[in-house]
Formats: structure tokens, sequence, C-alpha cells
């Protein structure tokens, strides 16, 4: 199978689980955000979020480690399963310890602090599951890792609905236990997976092996720290700064419309983690021909999605929210710019600097991006509140993304400036006839705007329909 089928399968696999993934932990939202309204949704928004800052502990960066190095040998899996095992199995009961104090120190309620003792449990199963994940990646094997994606989530719906449907006490209690749940049964499933395969699933103590992936693992794990900072301190310091939980709700309503949206370039940058790392370790022409194809692919994608969704942000809230979440507006706008950027850190930075091996510069990058979060968001709240925080998660993701080029430049001359104008161009043109006229045929109108200058530039070329084929094996 050659790259682009190789990617194209991963990628479609990933994207088919993850679609049903999102769609189901969408729907717990927006049915938490509108039965049991915004304060409680900002309630459950921050239990996750706080022991989101400590998921990096638990895992020390050492996925991402097994997928890069088991993806060039495949005969080390054995090697790391039974090691990793032993050594996440420690450090999540030592990151459950440290979650546990460090909520102690921030005087939430005792029934916020339980509700977060839960969630640390979930971190601990997670990082379990995501080792799992982490094989079938460095094997290619995408649709394994998209089934335990779907038997997770699927869980965590049908526990949640259960929670949210019937006459159960406690409902908020009921639904953060559905987390560690839904990841223990998606972590046994995939645990059992790869014992079918012939991968012996033991537990193993190499102290050699131990020093020798803590020590290669790091640069990923600091990376994590810092990019944890960046990602999840936003709902802690609106939480603590403003103190009131619907705030937390409304941005965390915002949040989840554009992490769904992101889901589908976030994993077509982790389906092709793997093959760029192969074909880097093979051909230099070949990987900075994939790089180009990257470029073109994902900001034909996010830019003229970006654009539809700030257009439309108002309809779209107030569909699945409904009018007492109109603060949220501003955010989902100011967050779809993230889309775009995202999409220039993901190829700079995961597909360039962590795949050639310098995921230290990369970690720089997050490291300036959460120093920057962190400040900005302590600078806006006050004055801007939940938009602020928007503001400052946008601006971080750009000091990333123009850290990461500036480091990347040095590895490979890759200018994405050719990929980025066409798209813009076409997505201007849909943008003004929706501005500035009402009704059907505008729309329409805006529609037909944007293929007409998308045929007109060729920014769509036969590599990339040969691409779309082989994502759903269509044979010609």
């Amino acid at each position: 199978m050659n790259t682009i089928r190789t990617v194209a399968k991963n990628t479609s696999a990933l994207v088919g689980g993850e679609a049903v993934s999102r769609v189901l932990t969408f729907l717990i939202t927006l049915y938490i955000a509108r039965s049991l309204g915004a304060g409680t949704l900002g309630q459950y928004a921050f239990a996750l979020a706080f022991v989101s800052l400590f998921r990096v502990f638990a895992d020390m960066g050492l996925n991402t480690l097994t997928t890069r190095e088991v993806a060039k040998d495949r005969e080390m899996a054995g090697k790391y399963l039974a090691n990793l095992l032993t050594i996440k199995f420690v450090l999540g009961f030592l990151t459950f310890l440290l979650i546990y104090l460090a909520v102690h120190a921030t005087g939430k309620s005792r029934e916020l602090s339980l509700l977060v003792y839960i969630a640390a449990l979930w971190v601990w199963m997670d990082s379990f599951g995501g080792l799992v994940q982490s094989m079938f990646s460095a094997f290619e094997s995408m649709e394994y890792v998209a089934v335990l994606n779907v038997v997770e989530k699927a869980t965590l719906f049908g526990l949640s609905f259960y929670a949210l449907l019937s006459d159960v006490p406690h409902k908020l209690l009921w639904l953060i236990s559905a987390y560690p749940i839904s990841s223990l049964c998606a972590f046994s499933v995939g645990l059992t997976l790869l014992a079918v395969r012939g991968l012996p699933v033991r537990m193993e103590v190499d102290r050699r092996f131990w020093a020798n992936v803590l020590r290669a693992g790091w640069p990923f794990a600091l990376m994590g720290i810092l990019g944890g900072i960046y990602l999840c301190t936003d709902r802690v310091l609106l939480s603590i700064i403003q103190g009131e939980d619907r705030v937390v709700g409304w941005y965390t309503a915002g949040a989840k419309a554009f992490w769904t949206v992101y889901a589908v370039q976030a994993f077509f940058y982790r389906a092709l983690f793997p093959t760029a790392s192969k074909t880097y370790s093979k051909s230099t022409e070949d990987y900075i021909r994939m790089l180009k194809r990257t470029g073109r692919l994902i900001f034909m994608y996010t830019i003229p999605v970006a654009t539809v969704g700030i257009i439309w942000a108002p309809r779209i809230v107030e569909f699945f929210y409904g009018y007492d979440y109109a603060p949220t507006v501003w955010v989902l706008r100011i967050l779809l710019i993230n889309l775009v950027i995202k999409g220039w850190t993901g190829l700079y930075g995961s597909t360039v600097l962590n795949v050639t091996g310098r995921q230290r510069d990369f970690m720089y990058a997050v490291g300036l991006g959460a120093l920057v979060n962190v400040v900005l968001n302590i600078l806006l709240i006050p004055p801007l509140s939940l938009n602020g925080v928007a503001i400052a998660t946008v601006c971080a993701e750009a000091t990333v993304g123009f850290v990461a080029y500036l480091r990347a430049r040095k590895v490979v001359e890759l200018s994405v400036a050719q990929y980025i104008w066409k798209p813009a161009l076409a997505s201007g043109a849909m943008a003004i006839p929706w501005l500035y006229g009402r009704g059907v045929i505008w729309t329409i109108f805006g529609f037909v705007a944007f293929l007409a200058l998308l045929w007109l530039t060729r920014c769509v070329r036969r590599q990339d329909v040969r691409f779309v084929v082989a994502c759903f094996d269509i044979k010609r």
C-alpha cells in the first residue's frame, strides 16, 4: 500500500470513529446545557479541565514516543507494552495523589472536590487506554483506534444519558463517574485486541529500559505539561477569577462546538504522524512531497469551515443551545480563527519538528504559548470575561505556530503561503453575499462563488481527488 493510501486509510478510519465519538460527546454536553443549565455545565467542565492539567503526569510523553519508536521497529512492540504498563500504573497512582492535593489548595467546595477525585480516576484509566492506542497507531492500524474510541464514547454516552434521563440522585456525580468507567472498558477491549494479534500482554520491570524511555520521553512530557497549561487553564482560571459557574458553562459550550469541528484535522495529523515518521527515515524527497500535499489539504479545509462558522455562529448557538447561551456566540467566532492557526501549527510542529526528532524545539514553542496564555488570561478575564479567554487562546496558538515555523525552517524549506491565498479568496467570495444579502438565493450564490473560485484557481488537484478516493476505497 503506497503512502497516499496508507494515510488516507488511517485518516478515514480515525475520522469515521471520531465522528461518532464527537457526536456522542457533543450530545452529552448539549443535553447537560439544556436540561441542567449553564451553572451545572460549568461545574462539569471545571472538574474535567482541572484534572486535564495533570494528565501528562500519568503519561510523561510515553504514548507519542511509543508510536514513533515502534513504527520504526515493530519488533520492540512487546518490550514497550510490558514495561509501559508497569510504568503507567505507578505514574497513574502518583498523579491521583497530586490531583488530590492540588484541588484542596483551590478551596473549592466539598461537592466539587469529590467530582475532581472521580475525574482523577479517569486520568489514570485514560493513560492505559492511550498506551494501547499508541501501539495500534505505530502499527498504522487506525481502524482499531477508531473502534476503541467508539467503544469508549458509546459507553460514556450510555451511562451519561442513563443519568440524565432517569431519576437517579446526584446526576452530576453519575456524569463524571461515566468517564473512568468508559475508559476502563476501552482499555480492556484494546488489550484483548493486542493479545489476539499475538502481542504478549504482561507487566515487566526493566530498569535500564525505564531510564531510557523516560529520558527520551521527557521532551514530549514537558511539551504535554505546557500544552495542558494553555489548553486547560482557560476554564480553571475563568472559574477562579470570575467565580461564576454559568460563565464557565457559556465558554464551555462554545469551546465544545469548536473542538468538535477541529476533530477532523486533529485526527488527520494523528494518522499522518507514524507514516510521516517512516517516510522521513526512508526518503527526504517523499517526505517533503507529503508535507506539501498536507499543507494544501489542511488549509483547503480549515479556511472555508472557519469562514462558515464565524458568519453563522449566532444561528449555530441558537439552534443547539438556545437563547440563554447568547454570550457563547462571540466565543465561538473567536475560537474558530484558531482552526486555521492550528492547521499551521500541526504542519510545522507535529509533522516537521516531532517527526524529525526535534521535539525539544516544539516544546519551546508550546512553552512560550503556555506563558502567553496564562498571562493574557489573567489580564483579559477581568475586563472581557469569557471573550478574553477566547482571545488569549488564539494568541497562544499563534505564538506556538510562529515559533514552530521559525524552528522548522532550519529543517525543511516549506512555504505554505501558496496554499493559503486560494481558499482564502474563495472563502471571501462566499462570505460577501452572506454578509450583505439575505435569503436562500444569496446563500446558494455564495456557495457557487466559492466552488467557482476553487476551480478557477486550481485549488483542488487530481492528487487530492485520488486522496479522497483512497479514503473511501472507491474503485475507479
